[in-house]
């Protein structure tokens, strides 16, 4: 695993670091609901998990966070369009 500065600065380098709220970036394993029921209700959205969205490449952590209510979403591409499609309606 990287150290949480790494990841910080990959962040910074790709130029999207300024788009997180610090207090969202949770690190740490993702190997069960909790830890996305956790980043929920740290979000301040508990109760309402499908206000929230994982994007991530593994499919056993995308199944966890579907489990736990949140929107998911394979890559930033397949992100972006469903935050599009929510926006203007679209399914």
């Amino acid at each position: 695993p990287f150290a949480v500065a790494a990841i910080n600065g990959f962040l910074g380098e790709a130029g999207i670091f300024g788009f997180f709220e610090t207090q969202l970036l949770l690190y740490g394993p993702k190997d069960s609901v909790q830890h996305f029921r956790d980043a929920v209700a740290t979000a301040g959205l508990a109760g309402e998990p499908n206000r929230c969205m994982f994007v991530g490449e593994d499919p056993n952590e995308r199944q966890l966070a579907e489990r736990a209510g949140l929107r998911i979403a394979t890559d930033a591409t397949h992100a972006l369009r469903l935050v599009r499609n929510a926006a203007s309606g679209t399914t």
